[in-house]
């Protein structure tokens, strides 16, 4: 709007105004200027008019947003609140802009102790997060345990996009899951969840490649199925990969560890119960193993460690289809598939009379033989390879090697732990090495000084000790401590073994030498 009028004293004024607007359409008001008329002064004023328009325009719609701003922060406050799982909002230099009471309650610090730091000294992560922010394409959305005071904490950790690129973070979101949920979590994963597939078993040795392809046929099959193995091969893992790759996929998957079934408890833990279990602990109507698993696959694991009272009632309910909860009398009607798994002979078990030999034959129609990780020597530098990648992500740490001094250790070692030694062996290493390249000393100490051609006791690969039929008193000591610690542990042989810092093949082959039958000391 422009115009000229003239005053009384006959001067000739200009006027100039401009609308103001809240958006685009709507007017908030108007800015007039009253200015004596002159022409070289005029284009000035309608530049500074619009300045002045435009700065309160950007000034008012400030204000509007700040409002709006405060109200969203208000409404995500008081949400956040309510959350169970604790909430950390931290900003691209990981500083904590934000955190929920339920956080704070969680990592047991105060607000003011939190806001502003540095999330990774917050929580002692070892830069995990600061490793996270630096590779979001693999880390969307990803999980990781922290230790705070001795507790796992699990972490779910988001990023905050401003635009659509990776450059564009401006932080991360945070939750923190506490301890009771996580408990909770994995034990429904353990019976009902399946973790792994095919895809997760590396290896391109002829006798692991041969296992997979046989145990893709068995998946496809209906029948019952036997996995064979030492201990540490990932009987496990083929069972998970079986189940998810067959019709029953949608199914649950339960596991039960035979060899750790009380045996007061069996049929309370296979069949479920409609009274009161000893001790007076109300769980009436509890579902046993097979209703859990019905529909879906049932693993047992450590077959050969399995009571008699136990394979009485697992050949009941494969012969039958059918169960009978401890305590009633309805027959409940099951849909199982049966995976086992075992590191024992069991054939020979069958010839001693210690499985019964109509069960063993209903379980064995297909029958899956792992490789020990000794006999796919090939694989080990990959596996190890692998483990490195996976531990130095989930713990924060930098991408390491191995050194040529360590990869021949691990090559010419024999690995009575198979896989699962294996790993534990690279995690310490990723753990404790100072440097990018892994070297001996980051190593347990029984393989830094092995030799070649030796095993862990420092006895020939190809040397089999005797049965024994009279002992020395070394030998004697040693039947003495094993037959102890059975009884501790109820004949357990998981429990044993690891109370006597052995692995269950070296348990096993000891035991077998002194003639020991760890049935003997189960109450």
């Amino acid at each position: 709007m422009e115009d000229i009028v003239k005053i009384n004293s006959g001067e000739s004024m200009a006027i100039l105004g401009i609308s103001i607007h809240v958006e685009d359409t709507e007017e908030l008001g108007g800015l007039g200027v009253f200015m004596p008329f002159e022409r070289e002064n005029i284009d000035s004023a309608r530049g500074l008019i619009k300045i002045t328009a435009a700065t309160l325009e950007g000034q008012w719609r400030a204000i509007y947003h700040k409002r709006n701003y405060e109200q969203l922060y208000r409404n995500f406050s008081g949400v956040m609140g309510t959350l169970s799982a604790g909430i950390v909002v931290t900003d691209k230099n990981l500083a904590v802009a934000h955190i929920n009471d339920a956080a704070v309650k969680l990592l047991r610090l105060e607000h003011r102790e939190l806001i502003g730091e540095n999330i990774d000294l917050c929580l002692h992560s070892g830069g995990m997060f600061l490793h996270i922010l630096q590779n979001l394409q693999d880390n969307v959305g990803t999980k990781r345990n922290i230790q705070l005071e001795g507790t796992d904490i699990e972490c779910e950790i988001y990023p905050i996009y401003k635009g659509a690129a990776e450059e564009d973070c401006e932080g991360l979101i945070i939750k923190l899951n506490p301890p009771r949920h996580l408990k909770l979590d994995k034990r429904s994963k353990r019976h009902m969840g399946v973790h792994f597939h095919f895809g997760d078993i590396h290896g391109k040795s002829k006798g692991i490649q041969e296992a997979i392809r046989l145990g893709k046929i068995a998946s496809e099959s209906l029948s019952n199925v036997l996995i064979l193995g030492e201990s540490g091969t990932g009987k496990e893992l083929f069972a998970q990969a079986i189940h998810k790759y067959s019709v029953r996929r949608e199914g649950p998957f339960v596991t039960v560890n035979c060899g750790a079934l009380r045996e007061e408890l069996v049929e309370y833990e296979l069949l479920g119960c409609e009274e009161r279990m000893p001790g007076g602990a109300d769980i009436m109507g509890k579902q046993g193993k097979f209703e859990q698993a019905n529909g879906g696959t049932l693993f047992l694991d450590e077959i050969g460690d399995m009571s008699a009272d136990s394979q009485a009632i697992l050949l009941r309910v494969l012969q039958n289809q059918e169960i009978v909860r401890t305590g009633g009398s309805k027959k409940i009607k099951v849909n199982v598939r049966i995976i086992a798994a075992t590191n024992r002979n069991m054939d020979q078990l069958v010839q001693e009379h210690k499985f019964r030999g109509d069960l063993y034959y209903r379980l064995n129609v297909f029958t899956l033989n792992l490789p020990s990780l000794a006999d796919r020597k090939e694989d080990i530098l990959l596996l190890s390879d692998y483990f490195i990648k996976n531990y130095s992500e989930d713990l924060g740490k930098p991408a390491k090697r191995l050194s040529s001094d360590v990869a021949k250790l691990l090559f010419d070692y024999d690995w009575p732990g198979n896989i699962r030694e294996l790993k534990n062996v690279i995690q310490r290493a990723v753990n404790i090495s100072r440097e990018n390249v892994i070297l001996p000393e980051d190593l347990p100490l029984n393989l830094q000084s092995f030799k070649a051609g030796k095993s862990q006791t420092g006895m020939s690969k190809t040397k089999v000790i005797p049965k024994i039929s009279s002992l020395n008193k070394v030998q004697q000591l040693e039947k003495n401590a094993i037959v102890e610690a059975l009884n501790k542990c109820n004949g357990n042989i998981s429990k044993t073994a690891e109370f006597l810092g052995l692995n269950r093949r070296t348990l096993y082959r000891r035991m077998d030498n002194y003639g020991i039958d760890a049935k003997q000391y189960k109450p």
